[in-house]
């Protein structure tokens, strides 16, 4: 068991954001269809618990899992969990997966980085942790080149290249862009990123060989929406569509998805309509990988059914947003991240739930699960 740390900053928003609803069930052997034989995937499920009730002191680290498509099974990487000192803190990959990004509370909010071994486990890299000039509370890795952004509390972002070789971080010179805070997104090609927030979206573009921020001309842009909280945001694989989920936490019921184009040439966003709801207040969303389907958990409240897997078809033209028949789906209802090159949507809440999502009807069925008694997944990451 991992040793009790304090829990503020980014830890309490990790507990504010923590997974709801039920939970995953018992680990070990798949239920649903398995997989085409190929290269088995890691997962890294970042969690916590608080070590009495009240106490404010909290244990956690990063699990390990592999997951086998074509066996659908689920089993725990040896030495796992890691990084004890992360305790819920959010985890991103680098482009190549070849290495992990937290933040270690116990050493100034700094960055923790590992490699990750053949095996899946993680070693840390030399070097680590790297101190930040703030305390760290954000991570957003940029999907396609080796770099890594980290958010201040302030709001003040450092841009970090990845040496490719080791892992290592470097700073690059100042950034001009401040006061970032999720949720955003960036363009599979890495050109752009988009900050979200209730009444206005800010559009950067990425430059290839600093990776810093620009706005682009004309942004932030005004949005006309009704959400009561922009809660967590997804793009799909093509980069031509940005989801912003509706956290409507105060009627209990669901409120609409919000869909925005992204045009090629200048990257500038607007709204699609129409607006389409969900049975429940909004939580996670991701869009598949083959881009047709966008699944969203929601809250469950004493004004909606327990179903909590709501899948919502993208019209390939448009972007827009269709409910798929039967959706929602029974599901644990937590932290999601979408498998880039397969037909899987990864689940956190109380364990680790993986499910096949059938890419003709959009309907989902669990394969797998383990579960962690007692702790809270505040993050996902999946190597591809």
């Amino acid at each position: 068991m991992s040793r009790g740390i304090r829990c503020s900053g980014p830890c309490a928003l990790a507990v504010a954001l923590m997974a709801t609803g039920s939970g995953c069930g018992g680990g070990g052997g798949g239920s649903g269809p398995p997989g085409p034989p190929g290269p088995n995937r890691f997962v890294y499920a970042s969690a916590f618990q608080e070590t009495s009730p009240g106490s404010g002191q909290f244990t956690g680290g990063i699990y390990a899992y592999q997951f086998d498509p074509a066996s659908g099974g689920l089993t725990v990487v040896a030495g796992s969990p890691f990084a004890a000192d992360t305790v819920g803190a959010p985890v991103v990959l680098s482009h190549d997966a070849r290495f992990l990004y937290s933040i270690n509370f116990a050493k100034g909010y700094s960055i923790a980085a590992f490699s990750i071994q053949a095996d899946g486990s993680l070693v840390s890299i030399p070097g680590a942790p790297f101190v930040a000039a703030e305390p760290t509370r954000f991570l957003i890795a940029h999907p396609a080149a080796d770099f890594l952004y980290a958010i201040a509390s302030s709001g003040n972002l450092t841009v970090y290249s990845i040496d490719p070789s080791t892992g290592a971080l470097t700073a690059q010179p100042a950034a001009s862009v401040v006061n970032l805070a999720p949720p955003w997104v960036i363009t599979p090609d890495g050109q752009r990123l988009y900050e979200v927030f209730t009444s206005e979206i800010f559009e950067f573009s990425i430059d290839p060989e600093s990776g810093t921020l620009q706005p682009l001309a004309g942004s932030p842009v005004a949005i006309q929406t009704s959400t009561d909280g922009a809660g967590n945001a997804a793009i799909d694989p093509s980069g031509r569509f940005v989801y912003v989920t509706n956290f409507s936490v105060f009627t209990g019921f669901g409120g609409p998805m919000y869909a925005f184009s992204i045009d090629p040439q200048t990257g500038a966003v607007a709204l699609i309509p129409p607006f389409s709801p969900t049975a429940g207040p909004q939580n996670s969303v991701v869009v598949d990988a083959s881009g047709k389907y966008l699944v969203v958990t929601t809250v469950v409240t004493s004004k909606t059914g327990s179903n909590c897997l709501a899948v919502q078809s993208i019209e390939p033209s448009s972007g827009a947003l269709s409910p798929v028949p039967g959706s929602p789906f029974g599901g644990a209802c937590g932290v999601l991240i979408a498998d880039s090159s397969g037909p899987y949507i990864y689940d956190g809440t109380d364990g680790v739930t993986v499910y096949w999502l059938n890419e003709t009807t959009g309907v989902t069925q669990t394969v797998t699960s383990s579960a962690l008694p007692g702790m809270a997944v505040s993050s996902l990451a999946v190597t591809h």
